[in-house]
């Protein structure tokens, strides 16, 4: 029966989060003798069992018990601890010893089995590889190295001679010599799967003996086989099979059933042995016993002398542990019980903060679970045990009381905290008023009470106050903090729609922004997605949302119109342009071939250039009206008035400057030689050569200086 304590709300920042830690579980580990003995009990166990992992971790459990204890008390079980470390250290050393010794007889049975010599021998030196390998020098005693190098040394005299030559056949009596290449393939065949079937033979591993069985008979059934060897092999061959098969699966079904049986026999085992130190460790083995006993896999795998067996025993320790000392244990539960009931009977956490609620929410769930430690090991229907399971939920019923009380202050106090906190970011905002400066279309300028409905709204929809809203609808104070909050919210967000409406009253009696602006013509725009912002929620979202889309598209509209017209212009004074432009030439007589290598000679000419594209702005700062490329050398130089005034009164009548990414052309005059700012960027790279920066500036070109006396560009064309 378990009695934890929680908090009421999952999540209050900093707060919530210790409220919710206050009551940890009890440590899985604490100072614990009989514990710790019952682990080295079970080592003991499972050391005998040949399980020297399982071992290693019992001692591992039975040290994490000692945490807490007398040095007195610890000696006796340390001392055991060491003692069985040691064995299970040479217990693991004779295991690889033997791993080590089994691979290496394995492989020479192989070459001891071998017919061909050469075979022998390659077999041979893989064996001798292993013995002297660093696994072998790291395992193996000397004795049994010597023993191994022997058996070697012998095999080696066995495939000594290799070149010794064969006997020769005997006729098989019809003339004509035997034929030697079938019967040497037919050895090496025979010699093959009867090394698999030797290595079988040979494995102390039941699971690796079948594997290697199964090789064998896969070799056996191959074409290979069928075609070289004789029925006689085959059915010699096949028959060791067969009994090596009959007897390994007789065997991997004795093992399987001897390590199940012991398991299920370790567990009642060492239930046995911790009833009185360790009663409840005692329970879990016997219901790992219980559930090994019932499953399937021990109908199948034990018979039924064993199972009855392992039942009567499985009773008699249940029995046993059943009826153990009772008294013991409430005698030993009663006092705790005691201490509890007088450690709650007022409100324990009241005054206490954080830190100290945590120390006295850990010494009460102590006190819990040091009662539960004990009645625990009744049977649940004992009328002793439900008895003090009664008092312990009359205990939890008053911690929970009082947790909640404590919890409602801390919550409380924090949330008047934050609210207020809240409010200083917007301080001011009920004395705010707009500040358009007089300037028609300006921004409201009311930041705070726009802070004040947007982060009153945040405020009021975080999860944790929505969560504390809910589920405290019976405190009163904390409502009166959400009450407040809710007012403020409604009170800026009615004079912030008041400031709204004001704005647009007058924007909707002035005339439309004229363009000079580019801020002033979006304004509409801009007030319909403040709207959809600060109203968001809102009863004055839609009406004011629409009211300033409507303006807005009202000056589209209009502004739709004129961007006709000058569209319209463009295309009219660009025709005309381009008629009248023929005449200005004519009149004017330029001359064309000007070459910036000659410029002394061209002074004071007058000269054309055709398809040039003013750099002004864009190549170079704007000290010239132009600048323009001939052959790699610059041109820049001013506008005639005439020139500046054509440019000026096109452009208003098209709505826009002219367009210069398109061919001018020119007539200018060559007046001299000078200089032009020449715009550049260089960039700043770090060691590793990313750029970090960039540096832009403008340095002083040679320049040939002109006078532009007429121009035609899109829709102008001017002359003197």
């Amino acid at each position: 029966m378990r009695f934890d304590r929680s908090s009421r709300f999952p999540g209050f920042h900093s707060l919530v989060a210790l409220l919710i830690a206050l009551l940890p579980a009890l440590a899985v580990f604490a100072g614990n003798a009989g514990a710790a003995k019952g682990r080295v009990t079970q080592a003991k166990s499972n050391l005998d069992d040949g399980r020297g992992d399982l071992a290693d971790d019992a001692l591992n459990a039975a040290e994490k018990f000692l945490d807490g204890l007398s040095d007195d008390e610890k000696a006796p079980i340390l001392k055991d601890i060491t003692e069985l470390r040691t064995k299970i250290t040479a217990a693991k050393k004779a295991e690889e010893s033997k791993r080590v010794e089994g691979s290496i007889n394995r492989t020479l049975n192989m070459a001891e089995s071998e017919s061909i010599p050469d075979s022998g021998i390659r077999i041979l030196e893989s064996a001798v590889r292993t013995l002297q390998g660093d696994d072998a020098k790291t395992n193996l005693d000397e004795a049994t190295a010597k023993k191994l190098q022997a058996r070697i040394d012998a095999l080696r005299a066995k495939f000594g001679d290799p070149s010794k030559p064969e006997e020769p056949k005997k006729p098989d009596g019809s003339g004509t010599p035997q034929v030697t290449a079938n019967s040497e393939e037919a050895r090496r065949i025979e010699s093959s799967i009867a090394r698999y079937i030797t290595f079988a033979e040979d494995e102390s591993n039941p699971t690796a003996a079948a594997s290697q069985l199964a090789s064998a008979a896969q070799h056996l059934e191959s074409d290979d086989a069928r075609k070289n060897l004789d029925a006689a092999t085959l059915k010699k061959l096949q028959a060791r099979i067969d009994a090596l098969r009959a007897k390994l699966d007789a065997t991997i079904k004795s093992d399987q059933a001897k390590r199940f049986a012991d398991e299920i026999e370790r567990h009642i085992r060492v239930a046995e042995e911790n009833i009185v130190p360790d009663p409840k460790f005692a329970d879990t083995r016997l219901a790992d016993a219980a559930g090994r006993l019932e499953s399937d896999e021990a109908k199948k795998i034990l018979d039924a002398a064993t199972l009855k067996k392992l039942q009567e025993r499985f009773d008699a320790v249940q029995a046993k542990l059943g009826g153990s000392n009772k008294k013991v244990a409430l005698d030993k539960a009663e006092p705790i019980l005691k201490q509890l009931e007088e450690r709650v009977a007022a409100n324990p956490f009241k005054g206490a903060d954080e830190r100290k609620a945590y120390d006295i929410a850990q010494e009460i769930n102590s006190l819990q679970k040091g009662v539960e430690a004990q009645i625990n090991t009744l049977p649940k229907d004992d009328a002793d045990r439900k008895a003090y399971e009664a008092r312990l939920v009359a205990a939890q019923k008053k911690i929970d009381a009082a947790d909640t009380e404590w919890v409602n202050v801390r919550v409380e106090a924090s949330l008047a905290g934050n609210w207020k906190f809240t409010q200083q970011g917007f301080s001011g905002w009920d004395q705010e008023t707009a500040k358009t400066n007089g300037r028609a279309f300006a921004p409201l300028g009311m930041g705070k009470t726009v802070q004040a409905v947007q982060n009153t709204t945040y405020w009021l929809n975080k999860p944790e106050h929505r969560e504390i809203r809910e589920k405290q609808k019976d405190q009163p104070k904390m409502m009166a903090i959400f009450a407040e909050a809710e007012k403020t919210l409604a009170d800026a967000t009615a004079k912030l729609d008041a400031a709204f409406n004001q704005w647009m009253d007058a924007a909707e009696k002035q005339p439309r922004p004229q363009g000079a602006n580019r801020f002033d013509l979006s304004a509409a725009s801009d007030m319909g997605r403040h709207a959809a912002e600060w109203f968001a929620g809102s009863k004055y979202k839609d009406a004011n949302v629409a009211r300033a889309k409507t303006l807005d598209e009202k000056w589209k509209a209009e502004i739709a119109v004129i961007q006709k017209q000058h569209e319209e212009a463009l295309k009219k004074l660009t025709a005309e342009a381009s008629a009248a432009w023929p005449k200005i030439e004519a009149a004017l007589k330029p001359q064309d071939g000007f070459s910036p290598a000659d410029a002394a000679a061209w002074k004071g000419k007058t000269i054309r250039l055709k398809g040039v594209r003013n750099r002004t702005g864009w190549d170079f700062d704007g000290q010239y009206d132009i600048v323009v490329w001939v052959d790699n050398q610059p041109l820049a130089g001013s506008y005639d008035p005439k020139v500046t005034q054509a440019f000026n009164d096109i452009s208003s009548k098209i709505g826009n400057g002219i367009d210069d990414h398109i061919d001018w052309d020119v007539i200018a005059i060559v007046q001299g030689t000078g200089t032009a700012n020449r715009r550049y960027t260089t960039e700043v790279k770090a060691a590793d050569n990313s750029v970090i920066g960039k540096i832009e500036g403008a340095r002083p070109m040679d320049c040939i200086l002109i006078k532009v006396i007429a121009v035609h560009a899109g829709p102008v064309a001017v002359g003197p």
